[in-house]
């Protein structure tokens, strides 16, 4: 249950939040990091395709990051995370061994399943150094700030320096209220 809550958490449901733009498939107008400034981060890719999504440590033995990144069915051993680098194409390599599902057939007003997570377990347990680390989590009740950011590769195209940048964030009933009234008009 402990983990549930911790996905709930980093997802921003356990707050009710969403982020105030829409879901995009790469982070716009971010600014340059090094992997020591967020170390947690990490990309999942496919053998033969290449980088497909970002991700972050939860601990030695779980990565999270989105459901849609690797579709149900497919088998997990044809991807791998690289994670410990700055530079999309560096780093270490860990094997997929199992991916677990979070997430409701409900889709959202962008097409997006609710709860759209997915637990990655790699076949080999991260050994964490300065680079490697795990994401630090809220403490349980406390209160979330008006902005967040987000980490990633990619500008407003994919690149292979990890970025950063701040979004706001919004109370769930006021996105809803939100997305009504768009659909209305």
């Amino acid at each position: 249950m402990c983990s549930l809550k911790i996905v709930c958490l980093l997802g921003g449901i356990a707050f009710g939040i969403h982020l105030e733009d829409t879901v995009r498939p790469r982070i716009f107008n971010g600014s340059p990091i090094r992997i020591e400034n967020r170390p947690f981060m990490v990309s999942l890719n496919h053998k033969r395709k290449g980088f497909v999504c970002g991700g972050s440590i939860l601990n030695k033995y779980w990565v999270l990051t989105a459901s849609h990144c690797l579709p149900e069915g497919e088998n997990p051993c044809n991807y791998y995370i690289r994670g410990g680098s700055t530079y999309l194409n560096s780093g270490s390599i860990r094997f997929l061994q199992k991916a677990v599902y979070f997430y409701s057939t409900k889709m959202n007003a962008m097409g997006v399943p609710e709860n759209d997570i997915l637990l990655l377990r790699p076949k080999n347990a991260f050994r964490f150094s300065r680079l490697l680390q795990p994401i630090k989590l809220p403490r349980e009740g406390e209160q979330p700030p008006s902005k967040l950011w987000v980490t990633g590769w990619g500008a407003t195209y994919a690149t292979v320096r990890l970025v950063l940048v701040y979004v706001n964030i919004i109370e769930k009933h006021k996105h809803q209220k939100r997305i009504a009234s768009e659909k209305s008009a």
